[in-house]
Protein backbone atom coordinates (compact mmCIF):
# COMPACT_ATOMS: atom_id res chain seq x y z
CA UNK A 1 0.00 0.00 0.00
CA UNK A 2 1.50 3.41 -1.05
CA UNK A 3 1.39 5.91 2.15
CA UNK A 4 2.06 9.29 1.24
CA UNK A 5 4.76 11.56 2.60
CA UNK A 6 2.86 13.04 4.77
CA UNK A 7 1.12 10.31 6.12
CA UNK A 8 4.21 8.31 6.43
CA UNK A 9 5.14 11.90 8.44
CA UNK A 10 2.04 11.75 10.72
CA UNK A 11 2.06 8.08 11.54
CA UNK A 12 5.70 8.31 12.45
CA UNK A 13 4.92 11.26 15.08
CA UNK A 14 2.28 9.22 16.39
CA UNK A 15 4.76 6.42 17.15
CA UNK A 16 3.26 4.14 14.90
CA UNK A 17 6.56 3.58 12.49
CA UNK A 18 5.80 -0.36 12.62
CA UNK A 19 2.61 0.35 11.31
CA UNK A 20 4.17 2.60 8.51
CA UNK A 21 6.68 -0.66 7.83
CA UNK A 22 4.10 -3.07 7.20
CA UNK A 23 1.72 -1.16 5.30
CA UNK A 24 4.57 0.23 3.42
CA UNK A 25 5.73 -3.76 3.05
CA UNK A 26 2.30 -5.01 2.08
CA UNK A 27 2.66 -6.68 -1.30
CA UNK A 28 0.03 -5.60 -4.00
CA UNK A 29 -0.10 -8.19 -5.88
CA UNK A 30 -0.82 -10.17 -2.98
CA UNK A 31 -3.27 -7.82 -1.49
CA UNK A 32 -5.09 -6.91 -4.78
CA UNK A 33 -8.64 -9.39 -3.54
CA UNK A 34 -8.74 -8.15 -0.24
CA UNK A 35 -10.92 -6.37 1.85
CA UNK A 36 -9.65 -2.78 2.94
CA UNK A 37 -9.88 -4.09 6.15
CA UNK A 38 -8.56 -7.23 5.58
CA UNK A 39 -5.25 -5.22 4.77
CA UNK A 40 -5.54 -3.13 7.46
CA UNK A 41 -5.79 -5.94 10.05
CA UNK A 42 -2.60 -8.01 8.62
CA UNK A 43 -0.28 -4.80 8.79
CA UNK A 44 -1.70 -3.90 12.16
CA UNK A 45 -1.05 -7.80 13.12
CA UNK A 46 2.74 -7.73 11.85
CA UNK A 47 2.99 -4.05 13.30
CA UNK A 48 1.99 -5.25 16.47
CA UNK A 49 4.22 -8.17 16.12
CA UNK A 50 7.54 -6.31 15.77
CA UNK A 51 6.60 -4.31 18.39
CA UNK A 52 5.97 -7.03 20.87
CA UNK A 53 9.75 -8.52 19.18
CA UNK A 54 11.37 -5.25 20.20
CA UNK A 55 9.77 -4.94 22.98
CA UNK A 56 11.15 -8.21 24.06
CA UNK A 57 14.81 -7.73 22.97
CA UNK A 58 15.01 -4.67 25.07
CA UNK A 59 13.84 -6.12 28.24
CA UNK A 60 16.13 -9.09 27.59
CA UNK A 61 19.16 -6.82 27.05
CA UNK A 62 18.14 -4.06 29.99
CA UNK A 63 17.70 -7.35 32.27
CA UNK A 64 21.81 -7.76 32.32
CA UNK A 65 21.92 -11.31 31.57
CA UNK A 66 25.03 -13.07 32.03
CA UNK A 67 23.55 -15.57 29.18
CA UNK A 68 21.54 -13.83 27.30
CA UNK A 69 20.98 -16.76 25.06
CA UNK A 70 19.54 -18.81 27.66
CA UNK A 71 16.89 -21.37 27.24
CA UNK A 72 14.22 -23.41 30.17
CA UNK A 73 13.85 -25.26 27.12
CA UNK A 74 17.37 -26.16 26.59
CA UNK A 75 18.14 -26.82 30.83
CA UNK A 76 19.49 -30.41 31.03
CA UNK A 77 17.72 -32.51 33.73
CA UNK A 78 20.01 -35.09 34.04
CA UNK A 79 19.54 -36.76 37.72
CA UNK A 80 22.64 -35.34 39.34
CA UNK A 81 21.45 -32.10 39.32
CA UNK A 82 18.23 -32.18 41.29
CA UNK A 83 16.30 -30.08 39.31
CA UNK A 84 12.53 -30.39 39.30
CA UNK A 85 11.19 -30.75 35.44
CA UNK A 86 7.77 -29.73 36.99
CA UNK A 87 9.16 -26.95 39.55
CA UNK A 88 11.08 -25.20 36.35
CA UNK A 89 8.12 -25.63 34.07
CA UNK A 90 5.69 -23.92 36.57
CA UNK A 91 8.92 -21.25 37.43
CA UNK A 92 8.96 -20.71 33.93
CA UNK A 93 5.23 -19.59 33.69
CA UNK A 94 5.94 -16.66 35.57
CA UNK A 95 3.05 -16.79 38.38
CA UNK A 96 5.43 -16.17 41.24
CA UNK A 97 5.24 -12.48 39.48
CA UNK A 98 1.69 -12.08 39.69
CA UNK A 99 2.25 -13.71 43.75
CA UNK A 100 4.50 -11.30 44.28
CA UNK A 101 6.75 -14.15 45.28
CA UNK A 102 10.80 -14.51 44.69
CA UNK A 103 12.91 -16.82 43.84
CA UNK A 104 16.33 -17.70 44.83
CA UNK A 105 18.35 -20.43 43.18
CA UNK A 106 20.60 -22.43 45.49
CA UNK A 107 23.09 -24.94 45.05
CA UNK A 108 26.83 -26.36 44.44
CA UNK A 109 29.03 -24.66 42.33
CA UNK A 110 28.59 -25.46 38.38
CA UNK A 111 25.47 -27.17 38.61
CA UNK A 112 23.93 -24.50 36.62
CA UNK A 113 22.72 -21.95 38.96
CA UNK A 114 23.37 -18.97 37.02
CA UNK A 115 22.16 -20.42 33.14
CA UNK A 116 18.74 -21.31 35.24
CA UNK A 117 18.29 -18.05 36.21
CA UNK A 118 19.25 -16.47 33.08
CA UNK A 119 16.27 -18.63 31.75
CA UNK A 120 13.89 -17.70 33.99
CA UNK A 121 14.44 -14.32 33.57
CA UNK A 122 14.37 -14.54 29.78
CA UNK A 123 11.09 -16.36 29.82
CA UNK A 124 10.07 -13.36 31.96
CA UNK A 125 10.98 -11.08 29.29
CA UNK A 126 8.80 -12.56 26.59
CA UNK A 127 5.83 -12.44 29.01
CA UNK A 128 6.79 -8.66 28.88
CA UNK A 129 7.83 -8.62 32.72
CA UNK A 130 10.50 -6.59 33.63
CA UNK A 131 13.96 -8.59 34.77
CA UNK A 132 16.88 -7.97 36.25
CA UNK A 133 20.06 -10.64 36.52
CA UNK A 134 22.01 -9.62 39.88
CA UNK A 135 24.59 -12.24 42.10
CA UNK A 136 23.87 -12.12 45.41
CA UNK A 137 27.58 -9.95 45.89
CA UNK A 138 26.67 -7.58 43.77
CA UNK A 139 23.26 -7.04 45.11
CA UNK A 140 24.58 -6.41 48.49
CA UNK A 141 26.96 -4.02 46.90
CA UNK A 142 24.16 -2.18 45.51
CA UNK A 143 22.39 -2.44 48.47
CA UNK A 144 25.07 -0.57 50.25
CA UNK A 145 25.33 2.16 47.81
CA UNK A 146 21.36 2.70 47.43
CA UNK A 147 21.59 3.84 51.10
CA UNK A 148 23.68 6.90 50.40
CA UNK A 149 21.04 8.26 47.71
CA UNK A 150 17.91 9.76 48.83
CA UNK A 151 15.16 7.28 47.63
CA UNK A 152 17.90 4.68 46.56
CA UNK A 153 17.13 1.88 48.24
CA UNK A 154 13.12 2.00 47.27
CA UNK A 155 14.50 2.06 43.31
CA UNK A 156 16.87 -0.48 43.85
CA UNK A 157 14.24 -2.62 45.40
CA UNK A 158 11.54 -1.56 42.56
CA UNK A 159 13.87 -2.43 40.13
Amino acid sequence: MDVNAETARKLREMGAAELLAALSAQDEAVCAGMAFAERVQMAVDEAHSDFITQKVRNLTRRAGLRYPEADVRSVDFFEGRGLDRVAVAELATCGFVGRGENVVLQGLTGTGKTYLACALAKAACARRVRSCYVRQPDLEDLWRESRDRPGGERKLVRK
